[in-house]
């Protein structure tokens, strides 16, 4: 229950377990907005027939096999069991490769 006169939450020292934050809200230059507009104009100029460029479907094809490729390793690694300090590091190691890559 709070105390009388004082705010809820509020505290004289912050304690490791409260996080203060600031929010600032920063305009773009003119120069920016205007190369902004430019992307944003080349993009609807390429998009709007509605069809992928030139070698887009291969693209994604072969984009798609070598996920597939990388998925059946990963697999493989998680599946093989570790017999020795040097394979067990190995597997840590691409743990946290995995790590790093889902995040972001």
């Amino acid at each position: 229950m709070p105390t009388p006169g004082r705010r809820r939450f509020a505290s004289a020292k912050p304690s490791e377990d409260e996080l203060t934050t600031t929010t600032r809200r920063f305009l773009p230059s003119d120069a920016a907005h205007a190369r902004a507009d430019e992307i944003i104009a080349a993009y609807d100029e390429w998009h709007k027939d509605g069809k992928p460029p030139r070698g887009y479907k291969k693209a994604v094809r072969e984009k798609d096999k070598a996920e597939r490729a990388h998925l059946q390793i990963e697999k493989q690694i998680g599946e093989t069991r570790a017999t020795t300090l040097a394979g067990m590091l190995a597997k840590v190691r691409c743990a946290q490769a995995y790590a790093e890559i889902r995040r972001d």
